[in-house]
C-alpha cells in the first residue's frame, strides 16, 4: 500500500513538470522499478480522473510542434518517440490537420525567415544548401523542400 501511494505521488510530481503521454509516464515509473501492477493501478487511476489524455497531449504536441516551425515528418518522429503507434499517429494528425488550416509551405518559410532572415528569404545561393538541411531537420516534406532548392528566375523572391 505503500509503494502506491510513493508510486502516485512520482506521478504528479512527473505531470506536475510537464504533460506526459501514458507510454512516457509509464516508462518513467517502470525506470523507478515499479511492478507492472501499480503501474496499472496508477495509470487507471490518473486516465478516469483526466490527469493523462493522450487525445489532449497528442493535440497540444502538434500545436506547439507546428507553430515552432516543424514539419509533419518531425512531428509524425516526435510523436513515435513519445510512445504512439503509427495508427494513432495518423489518426492524431489526420484530426488534426480537418480541424485546423495548416499549410506547410507557410510554416517552412517563417522557419526559414526566423532562421536566416532576409538573406533565406531571398533565397540566395550561398544559403540554399543550408535552408534545404535546415527544412529537412525541420521534417518537411520533400515538395515543400523543393520550392528553396533552386534559385527564383527573377531573383526578387
Amino acid at each position: 500500500m505503500n509503494e502506491i501511494k510513493t508510486a502516485r505521488k512520482y506521478a504528479f510530481k512527473l505531470l506536475a513538470s510537464s504533460q506526459k503521454s501514458s507510454h512516457e509516464l509509464a516508462m518513467r515509473l517502470k525506470q523507478k522499478n515499479y511492478s507492472e501492477e501499480i503501474i496499472k493501478a496508477i495509470m487507471k487511476e490518473l486516465e478516469a480522473h483526466n490527469y493523462i489524455d493522450d487525445n489532449e497531449y497528442s493535440d497540444d504536441y502538434i500545436r506547439k510542434r507546428y507553430s515552432s516551425g516543424y514539419g509533419e515528418k518531425a512531428i509524425r518522429q516526435g510523436l513515435f518517440e513519445k510512445g504512439f503507434s503509427e495508427k494513432e499517429i495518423n489518426e492524431y494528425i489526420g484530426d488534426y490537420l480537418k480541424s485546423n488550416n495548416v499549410n506547410e509551405a507557410e510554416i517552412a518559410e517563417l522557419a526559414v525567415k526566423n532562421k536566416y532572415g532576409k538573406t533565406g528569404m531571398k533565397k540566395q545561393k550561398m544559403v540554399y544548401s543550408r535552408i534545404r538541411l535546415f527544412l529537412e531537420n525541420r521534417g518537411f516534406s520533400d515538395d515543400v523542400i523543393a520550392n528553396w532548392s533552386q534559385p527564383s528566375q527573377s531573383g526578387s523572391d
